[in-house]
């Protein structure tokens, strides 16, 4: 690998033991981590490194996929900044249902500390190998479909957000159901009621029906593997809009609020399934809060920081 000084950077981040040397026209390392469950090839480049390089690279990359000895191992650029130390990492080659595939479009994330677990998670997803996400990025994906009916058409729309899982935003427990219960229970597929839902999903769901669209519905799955995460990737990179939600207080429950009060909104991703946006032209909802207190409010407010739109989640 080389230059050493990238070498160096590379392997105080993913640990000396796990980089090997693996200088081929294509490749010039290997990172693997069995503890971690990780294992891929990379090309080192500067980080001055221009996107017709990187094109060019691609290109060399995808003739080469047919090649015997070729490792069948997701390969990343990694971008080195030898003066300051800083690197980026891109997914360039990943598996798709056993079957080698060349990104469209490369996402460079930083190669920090706050990174680290996202950055295995997202070679976990390129790999062909069903592996456990880390628990940062384990989540409750939480979607809204809304059914309209127009002149004898039906068409679908949906709201698709992320939830982070907490000690008190969790699933339902059953412990006291036996082991053939259970194995029953997860065949049949978990029911939404055993989900997690606060205020802020349900008054999301209720402000949905009551601004447009009466029959929303929400549906709820868990992110816990690797292909999921991958298979997410490739559902949503289509066009979407952003849907706005923005949080009122309720001021006949609570009538005496602080000068300055601040008001909060947030973005949701919306796609259509069939029709075209004139059909879904009510983007912009405002959700009614009944408050106790105005710390009530920010309780409400604090739960929004859990919730992120599918694509900032999965990075498109």
């Amino acid at each position: 690998m080389k230059p050493d000084n990238a070498g160096k950077i590379i392997r105080d981040y993913w640990g000396d033991g796990n980089v090997k040397d693996f200088a081929t026209a294509i490749t010039d390392v290997i990172i693997e981590s069995p503890e971690k469950g990780i294992s891929f090839a990379a090309k080192v480049m500067p980080m001055t490194a221009s996107e017709e390089q990187v094109n060019s690279y691609k290109g060399k990359l995808s003739a080469s996929m047919q090649l015997r000895g070729a490792p069948k191992l997701p390969v990343a650029i990694i971008k080195v900044d030898e003066n300051s130390g800083e690197a980026v990492l891109g997914i360039v080659l990943y598996y798709q249902y056993g079957t080698a595939a060349i990104e469209t479009e490369i996402r460079f994330l930083p190669m920090e500390t706050a990174n680290y677990a996202r950055l295995l998670d997202e070679l976990k997803a390129a790999d062909t190998v069903i592996r456990f996400l880390e628990m940062a990025n384990c989540k409750v994906i939480k979607t809204i479909k809304m059914p309209l009916n127009q002149n004898g058409h039906d068409y679908m729309a949906r709201l698709v957000y992320t939830r982070d899982l907490t000690i008190s935003y969790r699933m339902k427990s059953h412990e006291e159901m036996t082991d053939a219960e259970r194995l029953e229970y997860y065949l049949k597929g978990i029911p939404e009621i055993d989900y997690p839902a606060d205020e802020l999903d349900k008054c999301m769901l209720k402000t949905v029906r009551e601004q447009g669209y009466k029959d929303a519905e929400m549906q709820s799955h868990l992110l816990l593997f690797s292909t999921e995460l991958r298979d997410l990737k490739r559902i949503y990179d289509i066009p979407s809009k952003d849907a706005n939600f923005l949080i009122l207080p309720d001021l006949s429950s609570c009538p005496v609020l602080p000068q300055g009060f601040p008001l909060k909104d947030f973005n949701v991703d919306m796609f259509i399934d069939n029709g075209d946006w004139t059909v879904f032209h009510q983007r912009y909802f405002s959700v009614e809060i009944t408050l106790g207190s105005v710390n009530d409010y920010y309780d409400f407010v604090d739960g929004i920081k859990t919730l992120v739109g599918i694509k900032r989640f999965i990075g498109m």
